[in-house]
């Protein structure tokens, strides 16, 4: 009785809050916005621009007469070449850079501090696959070393790239597919867990029923200046129309960050939670001083290609259907 009771006011919860939202593009307020991550190993640029409504297909709207400059380690660097609001340095960034944005625009001084976290210090994953239960699965597993005397902060992804022909069952057509996303893991062993409890240190997005993680945000609270091992493991799926050789190539991301986009990435974590809905929207967190919006924070990022083969893939018959081209 009392579970019936829980669904009726959960229908009434759901039916009852109902707020309705106009948009006005013409008369949505405009906000100078400065976004940056400088990345280890990458070219520095920064995105300086007008804000724009969500729903506007247009996403590059340039300030006219911005100047802008970024004192690199103490040296003034300018733009050597503009793409929209995108400014390129022509310089690429290395471990422990430290940077500082100053930006004039609109009769405005916007300024922001960062710097270019080391690279993660972690071993080769090693993979093994599982086929001996119901689905098939994948344990990735390697051991990560944190860096003594400060603060480190992490990000661990699992890109998959789906790429091969596809039986469509609508048209009964061959589709040609090459897709990368971002897909779901469950973390099996990570000293962040007290007492089977996420703690402080570790943030989720979009969890499947609090088990399985579109990506992992952690710091090193419980583990500084440790070497410890992390497991992940993947929930193999296969799809009955895809045609051999179909592949499906994974990707480990495992990324070191500064406070600031730790920070970022855990209010848009829980800004897009399922219990968001029952609140009103909130400003994300951001460092840019002046007058404008936005994130300038440093990042270094390493990526493994992870050997997922299983012994014995399912038989996929080749079609002799159409093939259809799909744009990528």
């Amino acid at each position: 009785m009392k579970r019936y009771i829980f669904l009726l006011f959960a229908l009434f919860v759901f039916c009852s809050c109902e707020k309705v939202l106009e948009f006005d593009e013409g008369s949505s307020p405009r906000h100078m916005v400065l976004n940056a991550v400088p990345s280890a190993g990458e070219e520095l640029f920064v995105n300086f621009g007008y804000s724009h409504l969500f729903l506007d297909s247009n996403v590059s709207y340039p300030v006219e007469g911005a100047d802008i400059v970024v004192n690199l380690n103490g040296e003034s660097l300018h733009p050597t070449r503009v793409h929209g609001c995108n400014y390129f340095f022509g310089r690429t960034l290395n471990e422990d850079d430290v940077l500082d944005v100053h930006v004039n625009a609109c009769g405005k001084t916007m300024t922001a501090s960062t710097y270019v976290p080391r690279f993660p210090q972690m071993t080769t994953p090693f993979c093994i696959v599982d086929t001996s239960d119901v689905f098939d699965y994948c344990n990735v597993s390697f051991r990560l070393t944190d860096l003594p005397d400060r603060s480190e902060y992490y990000r661990f992804r699992i890109q998959e790239r789906d790429s091969g022909s596809r039986m469509n069952p609508w048209t009964k057509e061959l589709d040609t597919i090459d897709t990368v996303y971002t897909t779901y893991f469950l973390c099996l062993d990570m000293p962040l867990f007290d007492n089977n409890k996420l703690t402080a240190g570790l943030s989720e997005t979009e969890s499947l029923g609090g088990y399985f993680y579109e990506q992992l945000l952690a710091s090193d609270s419980l583990f500084n200046g440790e070497s410890i091992s992390v497991a992940f493991q993947l929930l193999l799926l296969v799809d009955t129309n895809e045609v051999e050789p179909f592949l499906h190539q994974y990707m480990l991301d495992v990324e070191s960050m500064t406070p600031e986009r730790y920070r970022y990435l855990k209010q848009v974590s829980t800004a897009n939670s399922l219990m968001q809905f029952f609140t009103e929207p909130s400003q994300v967190y951001g460092n840019v001083s002046g007058g404008a919006l936005g994130v300038f924070s440093g990042n270094a990022r390493r990526k493994f290609p992870l050997n997922v083969q299983l012994p014995n893939p399912p038989h996929r018959k080749a079609s002799t259907a159409k093939i259809k081209r799909v744009k990528k």
